[in-house]
């Protein structure tokens, strides 16, 4: 919760900024809040705040270097005898317990010697025997937040130097940087890491991350240490950070290595191809967190300096970039264009080393072919034949395999350009040489692309057989699913389509990752396509359940990072329930919303925008305000990109033209 004021020309300021311009006026108004909660809701205000003048004051002036009290207390968490059997001892213990360190320095030496010290004494009467418990809690988790002297830093430094195993655990879980951090990230040390060795075939490899982390032991002790000290407080399945008690550990001259050991845990735990691992996109989903905070560090050539280290254990700079590749098909573009930037860091670092590297050489190619990919999911527009430019050494079956890549890439171009035959061909350029595993799985990937293309040329029959081979919602590619699911659609297995939708839900963690949002594309559309066919075969369809759909495409169109295709193709469902259900005018404003989204992107000239002006001149037709319009031009070819839109919807406009 945060305050505001709002000043007599309807400005709205923060309270800090209140304070400096309006002084005298915002300090009325605070005092005024301060009597009015004193006397009508919270008894015991006016002695709250002067506990909480004396807490801050004790933090401000906190002496670290001749503190001796606090520190014993934090480790034993016991007061001398005297002092254990007194009342001040529940609320120190009270303090750590809510408000950790800060809070119990703050109440500790706020009380302490209150036999002496007249200020310390009233501050202790108040705590015992004026603020109510409630509001005694709150001031605790408040004073966790107080500003403290910048000596506490080397004072809580020096906690943390007393074992050498709790201070590496604590500059990892800093290292790896997210508020919650999944206690699953240390269990799956105790599996292999696998890659994909030079012969095409799996290879594992142990952690060799670091020994404290390796041990479930030592790093329960460690943890169980940091809670003592406030650092962590840890569940069954969660490490929660204490991001102020964490930050005292970064300027420590260890901090660089952790960083690379905490890039390392990530490369080890995260697998680098779906087909290794049947939690690839769960595990990468939920370690984002993680991921987007310690991907900055291979921007610091330090970081990257201990990780070009041969001698140096654990996972090195190409598996680092494997890392990258992997998770620059999750989140949005933004993520996507940083994470491959990092990846170019890591190949050049390793190239200035190494420039006759050929598996180098790959990685190149394989990083300039993911971010072309990346560009063309934000821009219809073709780019450079890249394709053409580019070449794989075909020496080994691992660099072979990713051969398929370049193919896979031309091919998208090709489809993007409407030169489907030509997809066909690029398609075929692809040989498994070696017969190697990963090749086997790259010969899968350029067949699933086969399948796409028979789809765009309509031929829908081929493409569900070619489909169907792949369908496993656990293992498919989201891709493969939607394509799948249009098929369906396209042979009138709409209800069908409506099915494997909501079990491809149940299995998605969150409804915005985009599986999520590609299974409720489909769940829209094959329920549009149903509601079509009803429409064309002048049979009723229900208003609600057009309104339902048009909900869902609604909701779709509120998920940022979609890529272009996905963004047309729930602009198109919004506009063509708008117009079904009769609401004309919305549904304008919806194909015109479409024809916008065309330009935005730059998508070329053709069949799309064709469909878009017939449906509006036929819009324009139902209201009175345009002839009959002409069927679609016959010299341009009929595309079948998006659901329906090459098929029924152009019979059911010619239906209403008809009527």
């Amino acid at each position: 919760m945060r305050l505001f004021c709002t000043v007599e020309n309807g400005e709205t300021l923060e309270i800090q900024a209140a304070i400096q311009r309006h002084p005298y006026e915002t300090r009325g108004l605070l005092i005024d809040a301060l009597l009015f909660c004193q006397e009508e809701i919270l008894a015991d205000t006016l002695d709250t705040l002067s506990v909480t003048q004396s807490l801050r004051q004790v933090l401000a002036h906190f002496s670290g270097d001749q503190e001796k009290h606090v520190k014993s207390y934090m480790l034993s968490r016991r007061l001398d005898t005297r002092a254990q059997v007194l009342p001040r001892a529940g609320l120190i213990a009270s303090a750590l317990q809510i408000g950790g360190p800060i809070a119990l320095l703050a109440v500790f030496y706020a009380t302490h010697d209150a036999h002496r010290n007249i200020g310390n004494r009233k501050t202790l009467e108040l705590l015992l025997s004026s603020v109510q418990d409630q509001s005694q809690q709150e001031l605790f988790r408040r004073a966790s937040q107080f500003p403290v002297h910048s000596s506490f830093n080397s004072w809580y430094n020096k906690l943390l130097d007393k074992d050498l195993d709790t201070l590496g655990v604590a500059c990892l879980l800093r290292c790896l940087g997210a508020e919650y951090i999944p206690r699953i990230i240390f269990s799956r040390l105790d599996s292999m890491r696998k890659t994909w060795g030079q012969d095409g075939e799996v290879q594992l490899h142990p952690s060799h991350i670091t020994p404290v982390v390796e041990s479930q032991e030592v790093l329960q002790v460690a943890l169980q240490k940091l809670e003592t000290l406030g650092f962590a407080k840890t569940t069954f399945d969660t490490i929660r950070i204490n991001d102020r008690l964490a930050s005292c550990v970064d300027n420590r001259p260890e901090i660089l290595a952790w960083k690379a050991r905490a890039i390392q845990l990530l490369v080890h735990i995260l697998p680098i191809h779906p087909v290794l691992d049947q939690n690839y996109a769960a595990l990468h989903e939920a370690m984002l967190p993680l991921l987007m905070h310690v991907i900055p560090y291979f921007h610091e050539p330090q970081v990257l300096s201990v990780l070009m280290q041969s001698t140096a254990p654990g996972p090195g700079l190409h598996e680092a970039a494997e890392l990258c590749i992997a998770t620059s098909y999750f989140s949005h573009f933004d993520w996507k264009k940083k994470v491959l930037n990092a990846a170019g860091l890591i190949v050049q670092a390793y190239n200035d080393i190494y420039p006759h590297s050929q598996t180098n050489v790959v990685f190149r190619v394989r990083l300039a072919l993911r971010e072309a990919h990346c560009s063309m999911s934000q821009n219809a527009s073709i780019l450079d034949d890249i394709s053409s430019k580019l070449t794989f050494l075909r020496d080994t079956a691992w660099a072979n395999a990713f051969g398929a890549d370049l193919a896979l890439f031309a091919a998208t171009q090709c489809i993007q350009r409407g030169d489907l035959l030509s997809a066909h061909y690029h398609l075929s350029s692809f040989t498994p040489t070696f017969g190697s595993s990963l090749e086997r799985v790259q010969q899968t990937k350029i067949v699933a692309m086969r399948g796409l293309v028979y789809r765009f040329q309509g031929d829908f029959q081929k493409a569900y057989e070619t489909l169907t081979s792949f369908d496993d919602l656990t293992t498919n590619s989201t891709k493969i699913s939607s394509h799948l699911g249009a098929v369906m659609c396209e042979l009138g297995q709409q209800d069908g389509a409506i099915a494997k939708s909501h079990r491809w839900l149940q299995l998605c963690a969150s409804t915005t990752s985009k599986a999520a949002v590609h299974a409720r594309l489909l769940l829209a559309n094959a329920s549009l396509i149903g509601g079509l066919r009803e429409v064309l075969s002048r049979q009723p369809w229900s208003y609600s359940s057009c309104q339902d759909i048009k909900a869902i495409y609604q909701d779709l169109s509120a998920v940022d990072g979609l890529d272009w295709f996905v963004r047309i193709a729930i602009l198109i469902g919004i506009a063509i329930t708008e117009h079904v259900i009769g609401n004309l005018d919305h549904a304008t404003h919806a194909w015109d919303a479409v024809r916008s989204l065309c330009e935005e992107v730059r998508l070329g000239p053709g069949y799309t925008q064709m469909m878009v002006e017939f449906s509006l001149a036929v819009l324009k037709f139902q209201q009175g305000r345009a002839a009959r319009p002409t069927t679609p031009q016959k010299g341009i070819a009929q595309q079948f990109y998006f659901t329906g839109f090459g098929t029924i919807w152009p019979d059911v406009l010619c239906s209403w033209l008809a009527d």
